[in-house]
Protein backbone atom coordinates (compact mmCIF):
# COMPACT_ATOMS: atom_id res chain seq x y z
CA UNK A 1 0.00 0.00 0.00
CA UNK A 2 1.34 3.56 -0.78
CA UNK A 3 2.88 5.24 2.31
CA UNK A 4 1.51 8.67 3.36
CA UNK A 5 4.79 11.40 2.28
CA UNK A 6 5.36 14.13 4.46
CA UNK A 7 7.49 17.32 3.47
CA UNK A 8 8.04 21.26 4.02
CA UNK A 9 9.13 24.31 2.76
CA UNK A 10 12.59 25.57 3.49
CA UNK A 11 13.71 25.94 6.94
CA UNK A 12 11.73 22.98 8.17
CA UNK A 13 12.81 19.53 8.69
CA UNK A 14 10.49 16.67 7.29
CA UNK A 15 10.91 13.10 8.61
CA UNK A 16 10.01 10.17 5.76
CA UNK A 17 8.32 7.14 8.15
CA UNK A 18 8.18 5.08 4.86
CA UNK A 19 9.73 4.98 1.47
CA UNK A 20 6.76 5.44 -0.30
CA UNK A 21 5.36 3.99 -3.25
CA UNK A 22 3.73 5.16 -6.89
CA UNK A 23 1.04 2.50 -6.65
CA UNK A 24 -1.58 1.64 -4.23
CA UNK A 25 -3.16 -2.00 -3.31
CA UNK A 26 -6.84 -3.16 -4.46
CA UNK A 27 -8.68 -1.75 -7.57
CA UNK A 28 -7.03 1.57 -7.13
CA UNK A 29 -3.49 2.87 -8.79
CA UNK A 30 -2.00 6.22 -7.46
CA UNK A 31 0.78 7.13 -10.31
CA UNK A 32 4.02 9.47 -9.69
CA UNK A 33 4.08 12.70 -11.20
CA UNK A 34 5.30 12.62 -14.96
CA UNK A 35 3.30 9.14 -14.88
CA UNK A 36 0.05 8.06 -16.09
CA UNK A 37 -1.77 5.09 -15.86
CA UNK A 38 -1.92 2.77 -18.18
CA UNK A 39 -4.05 -0.42 -17.38
CA UNK A 40 -2.90 -1.27 -14.16
CA UNK A 41 1.32 -0.11 -14.65
CA UNK A 42 2.40 3.76 -14.34
CA UNK A 43 4.20 4.87 -17.56
CA UNK A 44 6.06 7.71 -18.73
CA UNK A 45 3.90 10.42 -20.23
CA UNK A 46 5.03 11.38 -23.92
CA UNK A 47 2.18 13.69 -25.08
CA UNK A 48 3.96 16.06 -26.88
CA UNK A 49 1.72 19.02 -25.96
CA UNK A 50 2.80 18.11 -22.22
CA UNK A 51 6.35 17.38 -22.90
CA UNK A 52 6.60 20.84 -24.01
CA UNK A 53 4.74 22.44 -21.26
CA UNK A 54 6.90 20.66 -18.73
CA UNK A 55 8.72 22.84 -16.53
CA UNK A 56 12.38 23.65 -16.71
CA UNK A 57 14.67 22.84 -14.18
CA UNK A 58 18.28 22.31 -13.30
CA UNK A 59 17.78 19.36 -11.24
CA UNK A 60 19.51 19.30 -7.83
CA UNK A 61 22.09 21.87 -6.89
CA UNK A 62 23.59 20.22 -4.09
CA UNK A 63 23.43 18.01 -0.93
CA UNK A 64 25.03 17.23 2.16
CA UNK A 65 25.12 15.51 5.46
CA UNK A 66 22.71 16.48 8.72
CA UNK A 67 22.89 13.06 10.99
CA UNK A 68 24.53 9.60 10.26
CA UNK A 69 20.63 9.04 9.27
CA UNK A 70 19.62 12.03 7.50
CA UNK A 71 20.65 14.50 4.54
CA UNK A 72 19.82 17.65 3.14
CA UNK A 73 19.05 18.67 -1.10
CA UNK A 74 19.14 22.05 -2.43
CA UNK A 75 17.66 23.05 -5.77
CA UNK A 76 17.44 26.49 -7.17
CA UNK A 77 13.67 27.34 -8.72
CA UNK A 78 11.85 25.43 -11.91
CA UNK A 79 10.65 27.77 -14.56
CA UNK A 80 7.22 26.99 -16.10
CA UNK A 81 4.93 28.63 -18.62
CA UNK A 82 2.18 28.03 -16.45
CA UNK A 83 3.12 27.86 -12.43
CA UNK A 84 4.99 30.48 -10.51
CA UNK A 85 7.82 29.75 -8.78
CA UNK A 86 5.73 30.11 -5.26
CA UNK A 87 3.65 26.78 -6.65
CA UNK A 88 6.10 24.66 -7.89
CA UNK A 89 6.54 21.15 -6.07
CA UNK A 90 9.66 19.38 -6.12
CA UNK A 91 9.80 15.53 -6.65
CA UNK A 92 12.32 14.29 -4.19
CA UNK A 93 13.96 10.91 -4.86
CA UNK A 94 16.45 9.03 -2.94
CA UNK A 95 18.11 5.34 -3.83
CA UNK A 96 21.05 3.68 -2.82
CA UNK A 97 24.29 4.54 -4.87
CA UNK A 98 24.07 2.42 -8.03
CA UNK A 99 20.80 1.87 -7.96
CA UNK A 100 18.52 3.19 -11.27
CA UNK A 101 16.07 5.65 -9.61
CA UNK A 102 11.97 5.03 -10.49
CA UNK A 103 10.98 8.54 -11.37
CA UNK A 104 7.69 7.03 -11.23
CA UNK A 105 8.68 6.67 -7.33
CA UNK A 106 9.01 9.98 -6.10
CA UNK A 107 10.19 9.07 -2.22
CA UNK A 108 8.25 12.25 -1.06
CA UNK A 109 7.33 16.11 -2.74
CA UNK A 110 7.85 19.29 -1.51
CA UNK A 111 5.55 21.86 -0.12
CA UNK A 112 5.04 24.73 -2.81
CA UNK A 113 7.79 26.88 -3.44
CA UNK A 114 9.89 25.14 -1.35
CA UNK A 115 13.97 25.51 -2.12
CA UNK A 116 14.90 22.62 0.20
CA UNK A 117 14.60 19.34 1.85
CA UNK A 118 15.51 17.14 4.54
CA UNK A 119 15.43 13.58 3.83
CA UNK A 120 15.91 11.56 7.46
CA UNK A 121 15.14 7.82 8.55
CA UNK A 122 17.84 7.17 6.25
CA UNK A 123 20.61 3.61 6.33
CA UNK A 124 23.79 5.09 8.22
CA UNK A 125 25.72 2.63 6.29
CA UNK A 126 24.25 3.54 2.52
CA UNK A 127 25.38 6.00 0.37
CA UNK A 128 22.59 7.78 -1.52
CA UNK A 129 21.89 8.71 -5.18
CA UNK A 130 19.21 11.97 -4.30
CA UNK A 131 17.59 13.30 -7.66
CA UNK A 132 14.75 16.35 -7.63
CA UNK A 133 12.42 16.98 -10.66
CA UNK A 134 9.99 19.93 -11.09
CA UNK A 135 6.10 19.20 -10.63
CA UNK A 136 4.26 21.97 -11.68
CA UNK A 137 0.15 22.90 -11.15
CA UNK A 138 -1.35 20.48 -14.09
CA UNK A 139 1.25 17.47 -12.42
CA UNK A 140 3.64 17.95 -15.29
CA UNK A 141 7.31 16.85 -14.72
CA UNK A 142 10.46 18.07 -15.75
CA UNK A 143 13.01 15.24 -17.18
CA UNK A 144 16.36 15.75 -15.48
CA UNK A 145 18.21 13.31 -14.36
CA UNK A 146 20.85 14.76 -12.63
CA UNK A 147 22.17 13.51 -9.23
CA UNK A 148 24.10 13.95 -6.31
CA UNK A 149 25.75 11.17 -4.26
CA UNK A 150 25.67 11.64 -0.67
CA UNK A 151 26.50 9.31 2.90
CA UNK A 152 24.75 10.47 6.17
CA UNK A 153 27.40 11.16 8.26
CA UNK A 154 27.60 13.05 11.89
CA UNK A 155 28.45 17.10 11.25
CA UNK A 156 29.63 19.19 14.67
CA UNK A 157 31.77 21.65 12.79
CA UNK A 158 30.48 25.20 11.72
CA UNK A 159 31.23 26.42 8.54
CA UNK A 160 34.49 28.60 8.32
CA UNK A 161 32.76 32.35 7.37
CA UNK A 162 34.16 36.05 7.06
CA UNK A 163 30.86 37.59 8.13
CA UNK A 164 29.37 40.18 6.34
CA UNK A 165 31.61 42.40 4.14
CA UNK A 166 29.14 45.28 2.40
CA UNK A 167 25.55 46.75 3.38
CA UNK A 168 24.02 49.41 1.37
CA UNK A 169 20.67 51.39 0.58
CA UNK A 170 18.28 49.03 -1.55
CA UNK A 171 14.66 49.96 -2.49
CA UNK A 172 12.82 51.95 -0.61
CA UNK A 173 12.72 51.12 3.16
CA UNK A 174 15.94 47.88 2.72
CA UNK A 175 19.32 47.69 2.93
CA UNK A 176 21.10 45.02 0.71
CA UNK A 177 23.76 42.86 2.50
CA UNK A 178 26.35 40.94 0.72
CA UNK A 179 28.98 38.62 1.43
CA UNK A 180 31.83 36.10 0.10
CA UNK A 181 30.70 32.51 0.60
CA UNK A 182 31.49 30.47 3.55
CA UNK A 183 33.33 26.93 3.70
CA UNK A 184 32.82 23.82 5.34
CA UNK A 185 34.51 20.64 5.79
CA UNK A 186 30.34 18.83 4.37
CA UNK A 187 28.17 20.92 3.25
CA UNK A 188 29.20 22.78 -0.14
CA UNK A 189 28.50 26.07 -0.37
CA UNK A 190 25.37 25.78 -2.83
CA UNK A 191 24.00 24.38 0.35
CA UNK A 192 24.97 26.75 3.12
CA UNK A 193 22.02 28.92 4.56
CA UNK A 194 22.76 32.13 5.77
CA UNK A 195 21.28 34.00 8.82
CA UNK A 196 20.64 37.71 8.79
CA UNK A 197 20.46 40.18 12.25
CA UNK A 198 19.63 42.98 12.63
CA UNK A 199 20.33 45.23 15.75
CA UNK A 200 17.41 46.07 18.23
CA UNK A 201 17.10 49.88 18.86
CA UNK A 202 19.28 49.66 21.67
CA UNK A 203 21.90 48.32 19.46
CA UNK A 204 22.17 44.83 20.48
CA UNK A 205 21.89 41.41 18.74
CA UNK A 206 19.51 38.83 19.52
CA UNK A 207 21.45 35.77 18.05
CA UNK A 208 18.90 33.09 18.83
CA UNK A 209 16.43 35.04 16.50
CA UNK A 210 17.15 36.26 12.88
CA UNK A 211 15.50 38.45 11.09
CA UNK A 212 15.86 36.57 7.47
CA UNK A 213 17.18 33.60 6.42
CA UNK A 214 18.22 32.95 3.37
CA UNK A 215 17.90 30.68 0.30
CA UNK A 216 21.07 27.65 0.52
CA UNK A 217 23.59 29.18 -1.75
CA UNK A 218 22.88 33.03 -1.51
CA UNK A 219 25.44 35.74 -1.42
CA UNK A 220 23.53 38.44 -0.71
CA UNK A 221 20.25 38.96 1.16
CA UNK A 222 17.82 42.09 0.72
CA UNK A 223 16.25 43.41 4.59
CA UNK A 224 12.94 44.80 3.87
CA UNK A 225 10.49 47.05 6.09
CA UNK A 226 13.12 49.22 7.04
CA UNK A 227 10.75 52.18 7.50
CA UNK A 228 12.79 54.14 10.02
CA UNK A 229 15.08 56.24 7.08
CA UNK A 230 16.98 58.22 9.48
CA UNK A 231 18.00 55.33 11.38
CA UNK A 232 21.43 53.97 11.11
CA UNK A 233 20.72 50.38 10.53
CA UNK A 234 23.39 47.74 11.85
CA UNK A 235 23.48 43.73 10.45
CA UNK A 236 25.71 40.44 11.00
CA UNK A 237 25.06 37.85 8.83
CA UNK A 238 26.07 33.95 10.32
CA UNK A 239 26.61 31.16 8.18
CA UNK A 240 24.61 27.81 8.70
CA UNK A 241 25.28 24.27 7.53
CA UNK A 242 22.73 21.24 6.78
CA UNK A 243 23.40 20.14 10.04
CA UNK A 244 22.27 23.53 11.60
CA UNK A 245 25.78 24.17 12.79
CA UNK A 246 26.07 27.79 12.74
CA UNK A 247 29.38 30.09 12.63
CA UNK A 248 29.83 32.76 15.74
CA UNK A 249 31.41 35.47 13.46
CA UNK A 250 30.49 39.32 14.88
CA UNK A 251 31.50 41.14 12.22
CA UNK A 252 28.67 43.98 11.11
CA UNK A 253 27.95 46.53 8.76
CA UNK A 254 25.70 49.60 8.96
CA UNK A 255 23.69 51.49 6.45
CA UNK A 256 20.55 53.22 6.43
CA UNK A 257 17.56 52.22 4.63
CA UNK A 258 16.41 53.14 0.43
CA UNK A 259 14.63 56.35 0.65
CA UNK A 260 10.41 55.87 0.82
CA UNK A 261 8.76 58.09 -1.35
CA UNK A 262 5.71 55.97 -1.90
CA UNK A 263 2.31 56.93 0.08
CA UNK A 264 0.51 54.12 1.36
CA UNK A 265 -2.38 52.40 -0.71
CA UNK A 266 -5.72 53.20 1.08
CA UNK A 267 -8.91 52.98 0.10
CA UNK A 268 -10.43 55.96 2.19
CA UNK A 269 -12.86 56.35 4.90
CA UNK A 270 -15.17 53.13 5.14
CA UNK A 271 -18.46 55.08 7.46
CA UNK A 272 -19.08 57.79 8.96
CA UNK A 273 -22.16 57.13 11.83
CA UNK A 274 -23.79 59.82 13.80
CA UNK A 275 -23.76 58.65 17.54
CA UNK A 276 -25.22 61.76 19.43
CA UNK A 277 -25.37 65.41 18.80
CA UNK A 278 -21.79 66.36 18.97
CA UNK A 279 -19.87 62.81 18.04
CA UNK A 280 -19.30 60.63 14.62
CA UNK A 281 -17.43 57.40 14.41
CA UNK A 282 -15.26 57.30 11.28
CA UNK A 283 -14.06 53.79 9.91
CA UNK A 284 -11.81 52.66 7.92
CA UNK A 285 -9.66 49.47 6.31
CA UNK A 286 -6.24 49.40 6.92
CA UNK A 287 -3.80 50.93 4.74
CA UNK A 288 -0.27 49.09 3.11
CA UNK A 289 2.46 50.68 2.15
CA UNK A 290 6.13 49.33 0.63
CA UNK A 291 7.74 50.15 4.01
CA UNK A 292 5.90 51.14 6.69
CA UNK A 293 4.20 47.65 8.93
CA UNK A 294 0.35 48.24 9.65
CA UNK A 295 0.61 48.87 13.09
CA UNK A 296 2.82 52.28 12.29
CA UNK A 297 0.81 53.43 9.83
CA UNK A 298 -1.33 56.71 11.02
CA UNK A 299 -4.20 58.00 9.67
CA UNK A 300 -5.51 61.82 9.55
CA UNK A 301 -9.18 62.46 9.56
CA UNK A 302 -10.63 65.80 7.94
CA UNK A 303 -13.99 67.26 8.27
CA UNK A 304 -16.04 69.79 6.32
CA UNK A 305 -19.58 70.90 6.51
CA UNK A 306 -19.77 71.67 2.80
CA UNK A 307 -18.51 69.19 -0.31
CA UNK A 308 -14.88 69.45 -1.34
CA UNK A 309 -14.42 71.93 1.50
CA UNK A 310 -11.37 70.45 2.65
CA UNK A 311 -8.49 71.74 4.37
CA UNK A 312 -6.04 68.85 3.97
CA UNK A 313 -3.18 70.84 6.30
CA UNK A 314 -5.03 71.06 9.48
CA UNK A 315 -6.63 66.81 10.37
CA UNK A 316 -9.44 66.75 12.83
CA UNK A 317 -7.80 63.76 14.65
CA UNK A 318 -5.06 61.71 13.78
CA UNK A 319 -4.60 58.10 14.83
CA UNK A 320 -1.80 55.45 14.05
CA UNK A 321 -2.52 51.79 13.76
CA UNK A 322 -6.58 51.67 14.32
CA UNK A 323 -9.17 51.19 11.68
CA UNK A 324 -11.54 53.86 13.42
CA UNK A 325 -11.90 57.15 15.32
CA UNK A 326 -14.52 58.79 16.91
CA UNK A 327 -14.87 62.58 16.29
CA UNK A 328 -16.33 64.44 19.03
CA UNK A 329 -16.97 68.81 19.62
CA UNK A 330 -18.92 67.89 16.56
CA UNK A 331 -21.67 71.16 16.25
CA UNK A 332 -25.36 69.65 16.74
CA UNK A 333 -27.98 68.98 14.00
CA UNK A 334 -24.87 69.25 11.17
CA UNK A 335 -24.24 67.84 8.12
CA UNK A 336 -20.32 66.75 8.31
CA UNK A 337 -18.10 65.28 5.69
CA UNK A 338 -14.72 63.38 6.31
CA UNK A 339 -12.15 62.05 4.07
CA UNK A 340 -9.18 59.80 5.31
CA UNK A 341 -5.97 59.49 4.18
CA UNK A 342 -3.02 57.28 5.48
CA UNK A 343 0.49 58.29 6.02
CA UNK A 344 3.14 56.39 6.20
CA UNK A 345 6.12 56.86 8.65
CA UNK A 346 8.08 59.14 6.44
CA UNK A 347 5.39 61.42 5.94
CA UNK A 348 3.78 60.46 2.84
CA UNK A 349 0.13 60.78 2.54
CA UNK A 350 -2.37 59.07 -0.15
CA UNK A 351 -4.48 61.83 -1.68
CA UNK A 352 -7.26 59.86 -1.86
CA UNK A 353 -10.85 62.41 -2.05
CA UNK A 354 -13.49 59.65 -1.01
CA UNK A 355 -16.02 61.96 1.60
CA UNK A 356 -18.23 60.04 3.75
CA UNK A 357 -21.26 61.50 5.12
CA UNK A 358 -22.85 62.04 8.50
CA UNK A 359 -26.03 64.29 10.10
CA UNK A 360 -25.02 65.12 13.69
CA UNK A 361 -28.39 64.73 16.23
CA UNK A 362 -30.36 67.45 17.06
CA UNK A 363 -29.24 69.05 20.94
CA UNK A 364 -30.82 72.39 21.99
CA UNK A 365 -30.67 71.14 25.68
CA UNK A 366 -27.60 72.18 27.95
CA UNK A 367 -26.23 70.04 30.63
CA UNK A 368 -27.70 70.63 34.16
CA UNK A 369 -25.06 71.16 36.46
CA UNK A 370 -24.16 72.55 40.16
CA UNK A 371 -21.28 74.31 39.50
CA UNK A 372 -17.76 74.30 41.04
CA UNK A 373 -17.67 72.90 44.71
CA UNK A 374 -14.27 72.69 45.44
CA UNK A 375 -10.72 74.96 44.96
CA UNK A 376 -7.25 74.38 45.67
CA UNK A 377 -5.01 77.34 44.95
CA UNK A 378 -0.99 77.06 45.21
CA UNK A 379 -0.28 80.45 45.28
CA UNK A 380 3.91 79.83 44.63
CA UNK A 381 3.14 77.26 41.72
CA UNK A 382 0.53 79.45 40.54
CA UNK A 383 -1.45 76.38 39.67
CA UNK A 384 -5.15 75.46 41.39
CA UNK A 385 -6.99 72.26 41.35
CA UNK A 386 -11.04 72.62 40.70
CA UNK A 387 -13.77 69.70 41.49
CA UNK A 388 -17.15 69.16 40.87
CA UNK A 389 -20.01 66.87 41.22
CA UNK A 390 -20.76 64.95 37.71
CA UNK A 391 -23.61 66.87 35.73
CA UNK A 392 -26.37 65.32 33.51
CA UNK A 393 -27.84 65.74 29.87
CA UNK A 394 -30.69 64.36 28.00
CA UNK A 395 -28.75 63.56 25.11
CA UNK A 396 -24.72 63.40 26.05
CA UNK A 397 -23.91 60.37 29.04
CA UNK A 398 -21.88 62.08 32.38
CA UNK A 399 -18.94 60.02 30.67
CA UNK A 400 -18.88 62.58 27.57
CA UNK A 401 -19.45 65.41 29.31
CA UNK A 402 -16.42 68.31 29.22
CA UNK A 403 -15.82 71.06 32.03
CA UNK A 404 -14.67 74.04 30.84
CA UNK A 405 -12.94 76.75 33.14
CA UNK A 406 -13.62 80.48 32.27
CA UNK A 407 -11.30 83.10 33.62
CA UNK A 408 -12.00 86.72 34.87
CA UNK A 409 -9.79 89.55 37.27
CA UNK A 410 -13.06 90.77 38.44
CA UNK A 411 -15.56 89.11 40.26
CA UNK A 412 -18.04 88.57 37.48
CA UNK A 413 -15.88 89.11 34.45
CA UNK A 414 -14.87 85.54 33.09
CA UNK A 415 -15.02 85.58 29.38
CA UNK A 416 -17.78 82.52 28.85
CA UNK A 417 -16.44 82.73 24.89
CA UNK A 418 -12.78 81.37 25.96
CA UNK A 419 -12.07 78.23 28.29
CA UNK A 420 -8.62 79.03 30.18
CA UNK A 421 -8.89 75.10 30.18
CA UNK A 422 -11.06 71.99 29.39
CA UNK A 423 -11.50 68.41 31.23
CA UNK A 424 -11.08 65.38 29.73
CA UNK A 425 -14.68 63.93 29.00
CA UNK A 426 -16.42 63.09 32.34
CA UNK A 427 -12.93 64.31 34.69
CA UNK A 428 -14.39 65.41 37.49
CA UNK A 429 -11.53 67.78 38.49
CA UNK A 430 -8.71 69.75 36.60
CA UNK A 431 -5.82 71.33 37.32
CA UNK A 432 -4.96 74.75 35.75
CA UNK A 433 -1.10 75.55 35.18
CA UNK A 434 0.75 78.67 34.34
CA UNK A 435 -1.78 81.16 35.98
CA UNK A 436 -0.79 84.84 35.78
CA UNK A 437 1.59 85.79 38.61
CA UNK A 438 0.85 88.32 41.09
CA UNK A 439 -2.73 88.52 40.39
CA UNK A 440 -6.24 87.94 42.74
CA UNK A 441 -8.30 85.48 39.96
CA UNK A 442 -12.02 84.74 39.68
CA UNK A 443 -13.38 81.51 38.05
CA UNK A 444 -16.41 80.02 37.07
CA UNK A 445 -16.27 76.59 35.87
CA UNK A 446 -19.56 74.89 33.17
CA UNK A 447 -20.37 71.62 31.55
CA UNK A 448 -20.54 71.53 27.88
CA UNK A 449 -22.66 68.83 25.81
CA UNK A 450 -21.19 67.15 22.67
CA UNK A 451 -23.95 69.33 21.43
CA UNK A 452 -21.85 71.82 22.01
CA UNK A 453 -24.26 73.28 24.61
CA UNK A 454 -23.19 74.65 28.14
CA UNK A 455 -24.97 75.03 31.68
CA UNK A 456 -25.55 78.93 32.47
CA UNK A 457 -24.41 78.38 36.41
CA UNK A 458 -22.33 81.73 38.25
CA UNK A 459 -20.76 79.45 40.78
CA UNK A 460 -17.70 81.85 41.21
CA UNK A 461 -14.11 81.08 43.01
CA UNK A 462 -11.19 83.16 43.51
CA UNK A 463 -7.85 82.94 44.34
CA UNK A 464 -4.49 85.31 44.16
CA UNK A 465 -1.30 83.98 43.00
CA UNK A 466 2.45 84.87 44.46
CA UNK A 467 4.75 87.37 42.52
CA UNK A 468 6.90 84.94 40.21
CA UNK A 469 11.12 85.10 40.37
CA UNK A 470 11.09 83.84 36.74
CA UNK A 471 8.39 85.87 35.29
CA UNK A 472 9.22 88.81 36.77
CA UNK A 473 11.66 89.14 39.09
CA UNK A 474 14.42 87.90 37.33
CA UNK A 475 13.33 90.45 34.06
CA UNK A 476 14.44 93.60 36.40
CA UNK A 477 17.30 92.00 37.62
CA UNK A 478 18.19 91.60 33.69
CA UNK A 479 17.33 94.64 32.68
CA UNK A 480 18.43 96.98 35.76
CA UNK A 481 21.46 95.31 37.31
CA UNK A 482 22.85 92.53 34.71
CA UNK A 483 24.45 95.10 32.39
CA UNK A 484 28.28 95.72 30.82
CA UNK A 485 30.41 96.34 34.12
CA UNK A 486 28.23 95.80 36.61
CA UNK A 487 26.38 92.03 37.52
CA UNK A 488 27.56 89.91 34.72
CA UNK A 489 29.52 87.07 34.75
CA UNK A 490 33.43 87.95 34.10
CA UNK A 491 34.78 90.52 36.82
CA UNK A 492 31.21 91.17 38.42
CA UNK A 493 30.78 93.79 41.41
CA UNK A 494 30.82 92.47 44.72
CA UNK A 495 31.52 89.02 43.12
CA UNK A 496 27.54 88.97 42.20
CA UNK A 497 26.21 87.64 38.98
CA UNK A 498 22.54 88.86 38.38
CA UNK A 499 21.97 87.58 34.86
CA UNK A 500 19.42 84.83 34.40
CA UNK A 501 20.34 81.37 35.63
CA UNK A 502 22.78 82.35 37.93
CA UNK A 503 20.94 85.08 39.96
CA UNK A 504 18.74 83.17 42.59
CA UNK A 505 21.27 80.81 43.70
CA UNK A 506 23.51 83.69 44.32
CA UNK A 507 20.97 85.56 46.24
CA UNK A 508 18.72 83.79 48.27
CA UNK A 509 20.18 82.70 52.11
CA UNK A 510 23.58 83.75 50.77
CA UNK A 511 26.31 86.52 52.59
CA UNK A 512 26.72 89.63 51.23
CA UNK A 513 30.19 90.77 50.37
CA UNK A 514 29.36 94.49 51.70
CA UNK A 515 27.77 93.55 54.53
CA UNK A 516 28.80 89.88 55.11
CA UNK A 517 26.34 89.81 58.74
CA UNK A 518 23.82 90.20 56.14
CA UNK A 519 22.00 88.09 54.07
CA UNK A 520 21.68 88.98 50.41
CA UNK A 521 17.90 87.82 50.39
CA UNK A 522 16.56 86.45 53.66
CA UNK A 523 13.56 85.08 52.44
CA UNK A 524 10.19 86.75 54.58
CA UNK A 525 12.25 89.49 55.84
CA UNK A 526 12.86 92.54 53.66
CA UNK A 527 13.88 94.94 56.30
CA UNK A 528 17.20 92.09 57.03
CA UNK A 529 18.03 91.76 53.14
CA UNK A 530 20.82 93.54 52.01
CA UNK A 531 19.15 93.34 48.51
CA UNK A 532 16.29 95.38 49.41
CA UNK A 533 18.54 97.81 51.51
CA UNK A 534 20.32 97.78 48.12
CA UNK A 535 17.50 98.80 46.10
CA UNK A 536 15.54 101.13 48.66
CA UNK A 537 17.34 103.12 50.75
CA UNK A 538 19.93 106.24 49.47
CA UNK A 539 22.12 105.58 51.32
CA UNK A 540 22.06 101.71 51.88
CA UNK A 541 23.95 100.28 54.78
CA UNK A 542 27.10 100.25 52.13
CA UNK A 543 28.00 101.62 48.64
CA UNK A 544 25.69 104.19 46.74
CA UNK A 545 22.22 102.74 45.90
CA UNK A 546 21.62 100.53 42.91
CA UNK A 547 20.84 100.27 39.89
CA UNK A 548 24.63 102.14 40.16
CA UNK A 549 24.26 105.74 38.94
CA UNK A 550 26.83 104.83 35.65
CA UNK A 551 23.65 102.85 34.55
CA UNK A 552 21.73 106.34 34.38
CA UNK A 553 19.19 104.03 35.67
CA UNK A 554 16.28 104.75 38.38
CA UNK A 555 14.59 101.64 39.72
CA UNK A 556 10.82 102.35 39.78
CA UNK A 557 9.10 102.34 43.22
CA UNK A 558 6.79 99.54 41.50
CA UNK A 559 9.72 97.07 41.08
CA UNK A 560 10.95 97.43 44.05
CA UNK A 561 7.29 97.09 45.87
CA UNK A 562 7.23 93.74 43.21
CA UNK A 563 10.74 93.02 44.87
CA UNK A 564 9.59 93.68 48.34
CA UNK A 565 6.60 91.74 48.03
CA UNK A 566 8.54 88.66 46.62
CA UNK A 567 10.70 88.61 49.73
CA UNK A 568 7.72 88.86 52.10
CA UNK A 569 6.12 85.36 50.31
CA UNK A 570 9.28 83.83 50.82
CA UNK A 571 11.22 84.15 47.90
CA UNK A 572 10.21 81.14 45.96
CA UNK A 573 12.26 80.10 43.05
CA UNK A 574 9.40 80.09 41.15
Amino acid sequence: MGRARTAAAFGSVVVLFAWAAGCSSGDETTCGPGTTLSGSACVPVTDAADVAAAPTFAGVAAVAPVSPTSVFATWNDARSPSTPPERMRYAVFAVPAGTPIDYAKPLATSEPGAASFSLKGLDPSTTYDVAVRAVDDAGRSDDNTIVKSIAPARDTTPPAFAGVTEARPGGAGSVVLRWEPARDDLTPPEAIVYYVYRASPAGTFDFAMPSLVTRPGAGEATVKGLYDGQQLYRFVVRARDAAENVDANEESVSSRAGPDVAPPSFAGCKTALAQNAGSVVVTWDPASDDTTPADEIAYDVYAAKQEGGFDFTAPLASVTGTTNVRLTGLASNTTWRFVCRARDFSGNRDTNLVERVAKTLVDDTPPTFGGLLTVQVDSLARSVRFGWAPGSDDKTPASELVYDVFEGEASGEEDFTLPRASSAPGALEVVVTDLTPDRKLYWVVRARDQGGNHDTNTVEASGTTAVSFERQIQPILSYECAVSGCHVPGNPMAGLVLAAGFSYGQLVNVPSTEVPSMLRVNPGDPATSYLWLKISKNPPPSGWQMPAPATGSVMPASEQDLIQRWILQGAASN
